[in-house]
């Protein structure tokens, strides 16, 4: 089934097409994962990534991807790929209103290429897909987890074994917690309890250098969810890995293969087995000429994907 609708955010209308392949009640967790498709590395990185959601989950779940305005083939094949996920297809650009800028940084945003200004402001165009996606959903959904497609599940329970941290006060679980601004779970990989959503005025848009409110602290894309729980005398909780606990890595064996993707987030349920990781970065990744040794690139994440794990 397709539909069109408007949205207004900020002040800006968006336009968007809505492929829905799937609809269950409101028991099903809804995942929704933004996209943005520059080049087939990238492309790749969102079938791997869809992929391994679906072979490891056993839990019912919609599978959103919010597309923020990818080239058309892109998009094209977003919608043709997988007649098992749901497509939101945002045909309008998110620019940020609030971005505040110097004047060397304001004439290079002004003179880029659209799709260039999301990579400038990675973060308001992440908020956006997510705000798009959870308008779309059913509004008497439970769960959402959200995550980036260059995250994956790797062990069948992995949902189920998130949300059995959910209880009257811990309303959110997170893969990681950030370590900057408010240090709230990342928002490549959360569950929520929806049904807060609305109540507790919750909101995926950021707060990057305190320009929508400057009285406030800055915040990334989905903090405020962590603030309002904190504000509201509720927690989250964050399951143990490898970002805010490096020294986790020597709980893997030598010949363990997740030990060649160390320079990624690893997480760990509580019998110590990896069931989430994370690339991090992977579009800028997915873009670059230039590789670092010491880190992983969606090349090599691919292929680690299609060897072990699919």
């Amino acid at each position: 089934m397709t539909d069109n609708k408007d949205f207004s955010i900020d002040n800006q209308m968006y336009r968007i097409e809505i492929f829905r392949n799937v609809q269950l009640g409101a028991d099903a967790t809804r995942i929704i994962v933004p996209t943005l498709i520059l080049n087939d590395t990238a492309k790749e990185m969102v079938r791997v990534c869809v992929a391994g959601i679906q072979k490891f989950t056993t839990e019912d779940v919609e599978i959103w991807l919010v597309d923020n305005n990818s080239p058309p083939r892109y998009a094209r094949w977003l919608t043709q790929f997988n007649a098992n996920v749901n497509i939101i297809l945002n045909h309008t650009e998110p620019v940020n209103p609030f971005l505040k800028l110097s004047l060397k940084q304001k004439i290079r945003y002004l003179f880029s290429p659209p799709l260039k200004k999301q990579m400038i402001d990675g973060s308001y165009a992440n908020a956006i897909a997510l705000e798009l996606g959870r308008r779309v959903i059913n509004p008497a959904t439970r769960t959402i987890f959200t995550m980036h497609y260059d995250a994956i599940p790797i062990r069948y329970g992995w949902l189920k074994y998130m949300k059995s941290k959910l209880n009257a006060t811990v309303r959110a679980v997170g893969y990681r917690q950030n370590t900057l601004r408010v240090k709230a779970p990342h928002i490549a990989g959360l569950l929520l309890d929806y049904t807060l959503f609305e109540s507790l005025e919750m909101s995926f848009l950021p707060n990057m250098r305190r320009e929508r409110f400057p009285n406030q602290p800055e915040y990334d894309t989905g903090d405020q969810i962590a603030m309002q729980i904190r504000t509201h005398n509720l927690g989250f909780e964050i399951t143990h890995n490898t970002f805010n606990e490096p020294h986790l890595l020597e709980r893997l064996s030598l010949d363990n293969h997740f030990r060649q993707m160390q320079g990624c987030d690893l997480c760990f349920d509580d019998d110590w087995n990896v069931f989430f990781m994370h690339l991090g970065r992977g579009i800028p990744k997915s873009t670059t000429v230039t590789h670092i040794p010491s880190k992983i690139y969606p090349t090599q994440w691919i292929s680690f994907i299609h060897t072990y794990l699919l």
